[in-house]
């Protein structure tokens, strides 16, 4: 796996701004053992709805360097047939981060998050071991 695409869940990315010392973050961790990075459509949603004028062009920076996987009819099936699998076991999750996880599994890329608790109840979601 080491080299190949990696998705980023908007929480490596908002850890990644807020973080003084960027190289104390887990995308930073990440980037030295993986060349290529993407993002969902959710993520760029999700960061966009938060942005002030002053965050625009660290953004777009970002998003520039990174390719952005959308929500198409192939997640939006896998999505659903996560959500009926969840929600038959009552571990239902945020639908942001339900549509993020069917993006990554129905592109076939393994997922870096630090909100581990939640996506690996998502059978089938490859994620990225996060090592401190």
């Amino acid at each position: 796996m080491e080299g190949s695409l990696i998705c980023l869940d908007t929480s490596v990315l908002i850890d990644y701004f807020r973080k003084k010392i960027k190289q104390k973050t887990y995308f930073f961790l990440l980037a030295e053992k993986h060349k290529r990075f993407a993002v969902t459509s959710i993520t760029t949603f999700e960061i966009y709805r938060g942005l002030t004028s002053k965050q625009d062009a660290f953004w777009e920076e970002v998003f520039d360097q990174m390719e952005i996987l959308p929500f198409d009819e192939g997640a939006a099936k896998t999505a659903s047939a996560l959500f009926q699998k969840l929600n038959e076991k009552n571990k239902l999750i945020a639908l942001p981060d339900l549509f993020i996880a069917s993006i990554a599994i129905s592109n076939d890329v393994p997922l870096a998050t630090l909100n581990k608790k939640d996506f690996e109840r998502v059978p089938s979601l490859q994620l990225v071991e996060h090592n401190k």
